[in-house]
């Protein structure tokens, strides 16, 4: 009880409530406005799993990521697909400023070589 008091008190503090840490108006988008929600949801879903094994009188560290995996799936397709389109996008403009490079310039026949 006193954890999920705790959390619930850092989940209102938290990035992803107030979009400090995205980019633009994604923040604004069907996929992220609903982020602080799943963020809690998936806390609870690995507490309450924590809960079930203690209850069952087991420890399975790996159950516990697999349930934290499942419930993160959405958020971890989501930044997938942020990052391929940043990387196509940063593809298009290295093509574009290689095309438009300035040569550099040529040095003087009259400047000696250091030594």
């Amino acid at each position: 009880m006193i954890r999920r008091r705790i959390w619930r008190r850092r989940i209102n503090l938290w990035w992803c409530r107030f979009g400090h840490s995205r980019r633009g108006l994604e923040h604004l988008t069907p996929d992220d406005r609903d982020r602080p929600r799943t963020a809690e949801d998936r806390t609870a879903a690995v507490l309450r799993e924590q809960f079930r094994l203690r209850t069952a009188g087991s420890v399975d560290p790996g159950q516990l990521a697999q349930v934290a995996r499942w419930h993160s799936k959405p958020d971890r397709d989501c930044a997938r697909r942020a990052g391929m389109e940043d990387a196509q996008v940063a593809r298009a403009i290295g093509s574009l400023t290689a095309a438009q490079s300035v040569p550099s310039p040529r040095p003087s026949p009259l400047s000696s070589p250091r030594a």
